[in-house]
């Protein structure tokens, strides 16, 4: 019986610490930085899984600003690359009211990542937001309130990035969700309007026909070239 009794405690005990290291904050590394980052990029481990991430200091006071982007798309859709005009991209504005900024890419396809993540889920996306977020709020002492902004599939994780943020000791007073998916299950385009690439990620070819039409559209509205 008590063998019985030693064996359940152990047990329970195991799952205990387990659970509480699955809800606890992710640890953050630097990590050995590729070549063709944008400046003010830096690739960092969340867990051992690579992020892609963009600061720009603001006012300490004031909350961390941070975007997270949508499907198959870097945080580079909100800060812009080497070249273009930096007042068509959201980053610019944040700065200019004062405002740090933080751009956090989940790991896509992407050159910039030396490797997939099949296995990534939408609660590991809301912990990789949040200790990326206490990352740079620790690293140049900022106020531990942030804003998340969530662009398409980044309305995902508004759920689990609030609960990851309240492990983190972060104050997420507001979550901005700009033309974004619901967090909500089972939620897609249509019935085999997303496949399964080889790699293991998600695979949609036909989502980067409609961005370069919207951008061929923003184009014409504003006159001149956002992005080539």
């Amino acid at each position: 019986m008590r063998r019985i009794f030693w064996l359940f405690s152990s047990l329970f005990w195991a799952l205990a610490a387990g659970c509480a290291s699955a809800d606890g904050a992710w640890k953050v590394e630097r990590l050995s930085q590729p070549e063709g980052l944008y400046p003010g990029e830096e690739l960092l481990a969340t867990n051992g899984i690579e992020t892609l991430t963009y600061f720009k200091a603001g006012d300490p006071e004031k909350p961390l600003v941070v975007f997270v982007p949508g499907g198959f798309h870097l945080a580079r859709v909100a800060y812009g690359y080497p070249g273009g005009d930096e007042r068509d991209f959201l980053a610019y504005w944040f700065d200019q009211k004062g405002y740090s900024f933080l751009g956090a890419s989940y790991p896509t396809g992407n050159k910039v990542y030396s490797k997939t993540y099949p296995a990534y889920s939408i609660r590991d996306w809301g912990k990789q937001v949040a200790a990326t977020a206490q990352f740079s709020i620790e690293e140049n002492g900022l106020s531990r309130e942030i804003i998340v902004l969530g662009w398409s599939a980044g309305g995902q994780i508004a759920q689990s990035v609030y609960e990851a943020s309240q492990n983190a000791d972060l104050d997420m007073s507001l979550f901005v969700s700009l033309a974004a998916t619901p967090p909500a299950p089972l939620l897609v385009e249509e019935p085999g309007s997303i496949s399964k690439a080889p790699n293991g990620l998600s695979s949609a070819p036909q989502f980067y026909d409609v961005f370069k039409a919207y951008i061929a559209a923003q184009d014409e509205l504003n006159g001149h070239v956002i992005m080539p």
